[in-house]
Parts: structure tokens; C-alpha cells; sequence
């Protein structure tokens, strides 16, 4: 979509992480505590609230007005003199997450003063409902890989998540995204959720015992390496002797300018399967949270068999009116077997074509249900609330592909679904391209 500033990735983890944190890494004080006058916070919701009921091309596609507005009501009522800025941004999440809209969302990035040091400060992940530690740390032989824990604060495990995933923005409230952002930000999104107290008491259990943990803010108690194994955007590997290349593709961020360089990277990429004869390709398009169409429209014309249209003309934006119109496959486009590997951080532009490729049986989809579906909207007006200056982001256009049989409120389902149990996420297996071996040997 048309959304350079607003590409998840986030969705998702930028769509928190990249926007929130500190620019300052040396700066480890707690975020700022600023008080605004009540009616200044009042002003700036009803800003939020009018802009969503004017702009958003379908602001009650899935919560009625109704119950949108008692639940605005709600929100004004939480408001007091002391309410600090963090916890008015907090409120404004909630709000803007009420429209299940992915691309509609809030952030006080360029307000608060966010380091990792005051997150919540362990490696974590849900899995099958229940809350695990996913790394082992020395300090403490209590908190082991795979140590479930049961409550923190004194809240349950699951009512912490719960809490949390209102606050989400989504497209359509889709739980499998809204789960895998969470895992991916726990930290990020149980430090707002407990207002960034310097204590967090963790109710845990090991080997059927209860024990009691406290941990202080400012000890990040987890590895910070993530730096270090990120996948570059584009990567193309081609292994001549099994007879398989894949292709794997982390953004369709390509806009304008750049968009030659994604066209470049496909062809070159095609053009080595052809000269190798290569029967087998993988798509990796897991945790793709979008963004330009014609990326998108340019990688089907090498794997699609016949003509095809990429947004329905009726239900779209006239923006990108030239991909409504019918698109003819390269004459060398790709003919063997396809496999495409999907997640729920699949996210506007890659849902969008996910749901092209399952509508005209392109490729074996295997992973877990996308993060986006068919449908979506997007174009983001951006702009800042006047007293508080927080940053609001709301979507102006509807897009849709032209496909049919799809539900808005659910991603893409893959052909072959990958469910990872918890010594799964512990040992870092990839699932999906052990199934795709598995069915290379079958076919």
C-alpha cells in the first residue's frame, strides 16, 4: 500500500519497537511523566475520535458506532487530573485499535523516552495460551527455558494479554497477528500495560511448584542480539544438486525510486532457476509486512500460469487503477513446483497477495494463517494530536484484490498449517521448510 511511513513490520515489531524506542541508547531514565491539563486530553481524543469518523473510509466495518462510542465514553472517563502523557498514549492505542484497522494507529515515539531498560525485562513468548520464558538466564537458575509463568503483579497470565491486544491495532482484529505481535514485543507492550513500574513480582512454576520472583526495571535479564540474525529484505539461495532455490523476501518496501531494485532482484532471480533448471522454488514471504503493490503484482508474473487482475476496480481505490486491469504472465515465467512460506506477520501488501495466490492455486502455501487478508485500508493521513503532540496515523482508502470467498476479519489459511508446540519455539525449528522437504520427497 501507499503508506511509506506506516509499513508494518511490523508490522509489526516496528509498528512498535522502531517508532517507540529512544533514539538515545544512553539514556536509561524512566519514560517522562508529564502531566497536561484534563480538558487538553479531552481535546486531543475528540481530535483523534472526529478525524477516524471523517477520514477512515469504513470506521464501523467491524464495531458498530454504538458501541464505538461507549466504549470512547469509556475511555474519556479513565481521564483524570493526574493522568500522565504515557498513560493518555495508552488510551489513544485503545482507541484507534477499536476500528480494527492495521493502519490506523497512534504512537508517542517522538514524545516519550523509551530504552530497553525499562521493558519488561525478560525473553518471553504465549504459547498455546500460557506464558513462557524462552531464554535461560544465568542470574537466576529460577528462570529457565520453558518456565511457565502464572501470573505478574498478581495478574494472570492470560488477563495481561488480553489487556494488551486491545491496544493492538489490526486488520479486521485478526487474534493470529495480534498474538504474534505481542510475542514479539512482550516487553515493550507489558511495561505500558503495568504503567513502567520499577518492579515486576513474577508468580512462576517449575516442575509443578509455585515460586515467587522479583525482578527489577533497568536489568535487561535477556540476550539484545537480535541485531546480529536479522534476514536482509531480499536473499536468493539456489542449491543445484537438491534442485530447489529460495527465494526470500522481507519487505515489498520498494516505493517509486526503488522499486527498479526489487524488479532487478526477481528477474535475476528467475533467470538463475531457468538457466538451472531448477523444479522446486520457495518463496519466503514470513513476517513480509508489506508495501508496494506493484512489487507484488511484478513477482506473480513469474509464477502465475494465466492472466490475472490484482484489485478489484469496484472495492478499490482508483489510486493504483492500472493493476484492476487483466496482467499477462512472462513468457519465461516459472512452471515447476512452488512452495510459499507464510506467518501471521504477513501484513497489508503481502496478504493481498497471498490471497491472489490461494484464489488462482499458485504455489503450496504452509506456515499459519496471514496477518492481512484480501481486503484493507490504507493511504494514512498523518498528523499529531495539538496539545499532546502524540503522532495518529488513519487510513483513507479501501483496497481490494479481485478475488472472492475470503472473510475480512480472517488472514489468509495456508494449505499445509505449521503448529509449533513449546519445545518447538525453545529449539528454534524451522517447521516450514522441514514440511516443504517433507513434500519435495513425497512429490
Amino acid at each position: 500500500m501507499k503508506e511509506k511511513l506506516l509499513i508494518v513490520i511490523i508490522l509489526l515489531a516496528q509498528q512498535v519497537i522502531s517508532q517507540e524506542t529512544i533514539r538515545n541508547k544512553e539514556n536509561t531514565s524512566s519514560p517522562i511523566i508529564e502531566i497536561e491539563a484534563k480538558k487538553d486530553y479531552l481535546e486531543d481524543l475528540n481530535q483523534l475520535v472526529d478525524s477516524i469518523q471523517t477520514y477512515h473510509p469504513q470506521p464501523y466495518e467491524f464495531i458498530s458506532k454504538k458501541d464505538f462510542d461507549l466504549l470512547v465514553d469509556k475511555r474519556k472517563n479513565e481521564i483524570t487530573d493526574s493522568t500522565t502523557i504515557r498513560q493518555f498514549s495508552w488510551i489513544c492505542r485503545s482507541i484507534s485499535a477499536m476500528i480494527g484497522c492495521l493502519h490506523t494507529s497512534t504512537s508517542a515515539g517522538n514524545i516519550l523516552k523509551l530504552s530497553p531498560e525499562v521493558f519488561f525485562p525478560l525473553s518471553v513468548q504465549y504459547v498455546n495460551s500460557k506464558l513462557y520464558i524462552t531464554e535461560s538466564y544465568t542470574s537466576n537458575n529460577k528462570l529457565k527455558k520453558g518456565v511457565e509463568i502464572l501470573r505478574i503483579n498478581g495478574i494472570d497470565a492470560l488477563d495481561v494479554r488480553k489487556d494488551i491486544a486491545a491496544h493492538i491495532s489490526t486488520d479486521g482484529y485478526n487474534q493470529k497477528l495480534t498474538s504474534a505481535i505481542i510475542n514479539t514485543n512482550f516487553g515493550y507492550f507489558c511495561a505500558y500495560k503495568f504503567d513502567f513500574t520499577s518492579t515486576y513480582k513474577l508468580e512462576i512454576r517449575i516442575n509443578g511448584n509455585l515460586h515467587e520472583v522479583i525482578l527489577n526495571q533497568g536489568k535487561i535479564y535477556y540476550s539484545n542480539n537480535t541485531s546480529n540474525s536479522q534476514t536482509k529484505n531480499l536473499n536468493f539461495t539456489i542449491k543445484p544438486p537438491d534442485n530447489i532455490a529460495i527465494i526470500t523476501i522481507k519487505s515489498f518496501v520498494y516505493y517509486d525510486e526503488h522499486l527498479p531494485v526489487f524488479k532487478s532482484f526477481i528477474d535475476s532471480c528467475f533467470n538463475q532457476i531457468e538457466l538451472h533448471h531448477i523444479q522446486n522454488v520457495v518463496i519466503d514471504l514470513r513476517s513480509n509486512g508489506g508495501g508496494d503493490p506493484y512489487c507484488a503484482a511484478h513477482l506473480l508474473q513469474y509464477i502465475s500460469n494465466k492472466p490475472f487482475k490484482y484489485y478489484n476496480k469496484e472495492m478499490s481505490s482508483l489510486y493504483y487503477e492500472d493493476l484492476t486491469k487483466q496482467i499477462k504472465p512472462f513468457k519465461n515465467n516459472y512452471t515447476g513446483k512452488l512452495y510459499v512460506l507464510i506467518n501471521p506477520l504477513c501484513c497489508s501488501t503481502t496478504g493481498h497477495l497471498t490471497s491472489i495466490l490461494k484464489y488462482n492455486n499458485i504455489g503450496t502455501l504452509i506456515g499459519s494463517e496471514t496477518g492481512a487478508t484480501y481486503s484493507c485500508n490504507a493511504s494514512t493521513i498523518n498528523f499529531k494530536l495539538e496539545n499532546t503532540q502524540i503522532n495518529a496515523s488513519i487510513a483513507t482508502q479501501t483496497y481490494q484484490t479481485d478475488v472472492s470467498g475470503f472473510e475480512k476479519n480472517r488472514g489468509i489459511l495456508p494449505h499445509h498449517q505449521i503448529t509449533r508446540k513449546l519445545e518447538d519455539v525453545l529449539s528454534g525449528k524451522d517447521l516450514e521448510m522441514e514440511k516443504v522437504m517433507e513434500l519435495m520427497l513425497k512429490n
